[in-house]
């Protein structure tokens, strides 16, 4: 099964773009400039590696004079198609492994609500130093996308910080978010690094289940019906949906198709086990390792 390619829409949306900013004479700071935005933004939206807003479009149409019909148009078709990139070019748009990384930290931080949920491994926010050293090693790992030994070392660094801030310390001075980060029992008896890297992720589990207050860990069990059958992980921030296989990832902004997943989400919530309860599944499983 192929994937879709949002590539042709999003680059017919930036082409036009450049060619109204042209037309008008100006290069892309003094456009910025023009609509108060900075120079990377004007780069960004012509090469096809950031969707504008309905207000950004409109915003541009007028600074260029042209009509925004066209380009309004153009918006909604690269909207709804959901943009698949291998990990290399991911890579490469944020500076290298440890910039995509970093770049979670930044959307966990304008997002309002985040959900993920992974039916065979730990998720990243949940996972231990060691777990996260195993997994990042294996030849799925980022070095199958170009990424250095160094970068692994900071792609961990930066999810490990990704972890406190978002969990641990999160900002007191915004709204409350929500979080919730839901797994299937196989990802809690998977074994990666051998059982004693998985028994300090389980008590490291276990121990944020009964902790934390203002995040949602659970994990459906292997003897609750599934409520869905999800063939790949998924995570959720606000109207933004991202897949992630093994060789790149997959975007959907769509609004029917993100709001099915958050259909997706409430199904997983309703299924899974918390809390006390999701703390007493893992010590069932520690004591039968």
């Amino acid at each position: 099964m192929s994937l879709p390619d949002a590539s042709g829409a999003r680059q017919r949306l930036g082409n036009a773009l450049r060619e109204a900013r042209d037309r008008t004479g100006l290069n892309q700071t003094a456009f910025g400039q023009e609509l108060g935005w900075p120079q990377s933004k004007i780069s960004k939206l012509e090469r096809a590696q950031q969707l504008p807003t309905e207000q950004d479009v409109l915003t541009w149409a007028r600074a260029a004079d042209v009509a925004p019909e066209t380009l309004l148009s153009l918006a909604a078709l690269a909207r709804s198609a959901p943009d698949y990139r291998t990990l290399r070019e991911r890579f490469a748009e944020a500076g290298g492994a440890e910039g995509y990384q970093q770049a979670f930290v930044a959307t966990d931080a304008a997002a309002m609500r985040i959900f993920e949920y992974q039916p065979a491994l730990v998720i990243g926010l949940c996972q231990t130093q060691a777990y996260a050293e195993e997994l990042l090693r294996l030849p799925s790992g980022p070095g199958a996308a170009g990424a250095s030994d160094e970068e692994i070392n900071a792609v961990i660094a930066r999810r490990l910080q990704r972890q406190q801030s978002l969990l641990w310390q999160p900002d007191p001075a915004r709204p409350r978010r929500e979080v919730a980060l839901i797994m299937g029992e196989a990802a809690v008896r998977q074994e990666i690094g051998g059982p004693l890297v998985l028994r300090a992720q389980l008590d490291h589990l276990a121990r944020l289940a009964r902790r934390l207050t203002s995040v949602t860990i659970g994990v459906v069990p292997l003897s609750t019906p599934l409520p869905l059958a999800p063939v790949s992980g998924f995570l959720i921030h606000d109207n933004l949906v991202s897949i992630e296989t093994l060789h790149g990832v997959l975007e959907i902004e769509d609004p029917a198709d993100v709001a099915q997943y958050h259909r997706y989400r409430e199904l997983l919530l309703a299924a899974a086990v918390t809390g006390p309860d999701m703390a007493d599944l893992l010590q069932d499983i520690l004591a039968s390792l």
